[in-house]
């Protein structure tokens, strides 16, 4: 089936992006269903291995699911998620990493689906089938890679140029030159034509199928309370603990079980992006916080103490002992027990949270210490709305129409330190 002609008449990009960042799982499977096999050709071009590909293309759709609310332009989830592929393939280069030990982390049953029965295929034309692919392959590893992309999205998926441009974030010019500069170099070199081999070089729809059950298994991931970041960002299974592109500074915070207006370190290493994937007894194991304070040391070379410093901040107080804001919690779904929104530069939304959730979301705003003196203890559900950007005055007013007080205020504050890196 064409797959342009199929999209003409569904959804826009930018339409599933948006359904799918409200909590629409199957718009997402759309995209997969879209963009997979875009994905593994540019993680093929590079990592050079049909399965470590799939299992790539895999881990880019989770990092995409997980993070859809980073994507600034919805109509530009072509080109952002190839850019994500490319960045994650280099990353596993530099590691030499062939599997995804974040997807491992992942509690989803029977992932494999039928595979393809290739002992029925007979053996005279699954041999010339190998050995065609082979002489391809070698073919297009002598290209660029920018070349070879091309290539293989217009041969191995049958996609045109002018829609290779878009996904690629290119002019369809550009898109043209490099074909025509790749089949000029692989002249005479193939007994036979890119349209008849190409295809079988990627042939499987298998890593879709295991893309979509991972979604649906990440879906239904329970953080638990007091050591998620919320569910979009972090979370935890039977297996262990993991956490995707995060800032360095929210991994801190989490494996020290405190806050991040409550740590000192350089702000350059702080929002520095962050992998981690920790195996553990379990999500809720008091061990696995040792084990990441242990882990992140190693990998980032800083040394962590606490001390205690007299700092400026804010209070948050509660002029009334029932805000009106705060609402008992209501039934979350089967497997949760809290969430709390990735975008907290917009607001505070939370689901049978603690004051911690909120005093997170102001500081990741204001970069210093709130104070929760509410003696609210208990779990809520809420939604406070602020803008982007949005100053102190602004978060006070917007916190203040949902029952709190926020003024400023200096206390005795244990803080934890963090250094050894410039």
């Amino acid at each position: 089936m064409n797959e342009e002609s199929s999209r003409s008449c569904g959804p826009t990009d930018e339409e599933l992006v948006l359904q799918s960042r409200m909590g629409n799982i199957p718009a997402f499977e759309r995209l997969v269903e879209w963009y997979f096999g875009f994905v593994r050709s540019v993680a093929y071009v590079r990592m050079r291995n049909r399965e470590t590909s799939e299992d790539l293309a895999q881990e880019v759709f989770l990092r995409a699911f997980l993070h859809l609310g980073e994507l600034r332009d919805p109509g530009r989830f072509a080109a952002w998620i190839g850019q994500v592929t490319r960045n994650l393939a280099f990353h596993w280069q530099r590691k030499h990493r062939k599997h995804s030990s974040l997807i491992s982390l992942v509690p989803v049953e029977a992932l494999k689906s039928d595979a393809v029965d290739t002992q029925t295929t007979e053996a005279r034309k699954a041999m010339e089938i190998r050995e065609s692919t082979q002489i391809l392959r070698n073919a297009l590893f002598k290209l660029p890679a920018e070349q070879a992309e091309v290539v293989l999205l217009r041969f191995g998926e049958g996609i045109k140029p002018p829609e290779i441009a878009r996904r690629l974030d290119l002019h369809a010019t550009t898109v043209r030159r490099r074909l025509k500069e790749a089949l000029s170099a692989m002249k005479n070199r193939m007994p036979f034509t890119l349209q008849e081999v190409a295809p079988l070089m990627l042939q499987s729809h298998e890593g879709a199928i295991r893309t979509i059950r991972l979604l649906n298994a990440v879906a239904v991931l329970s953080p638990r309370e007091g050591s998620d970041l919320g569910m979009l960002s972090a979370g935890g299974s039977e297996k262990g603990v993991w956490g995707t592109a995060m800032p360095l500074r929210s991994f801190y915070y989490w494996a020290y079980q405190t806050t991040p207006g409550r740590i000192i370190m350089s702000d350059k290493v702080g929002e520095m992006p962050f992998d981690i994937t920790l195996e553990t007894s379990g999500p809720d194991s008091e061990a696995k916080y040792p084990a990441m304070q242990a882990l992140l040391a190693r990998e980032t070379g800083l040394t962590a103490r606490w001390e205690t410093r007299e700092m400026d901040g804010y209070i948050l107080s509660a002029p009334r002992p029932d805000p009106p804001g705060f609402r008992a919690p209501e039934p979350l779904p089967p497997g949760w027990y809290s969430f709390m929104r990735l975008n907290s530069t917009e607001g505070s939304e939370c689901r049978n949270s603690k004051l911690t959730c909120l005093v997170i979301h102001i500081e990741e705003n204001l970069g210093c210490p709130v104070v929760d003196e509410t003696r609210l203890a208990g779990q809520y559900d809420w939604d406070i709305q602020w803008r982007k950007g949005a100053t102190a005055k602004e978060i006070t007013h917007a916190v203040r129409k949902v029952g709190l007080e926020m003024t400023q205020g200096r206390r005795q504050l244990r803080m934890l330190v963090l250094e050894g890196q410039d």
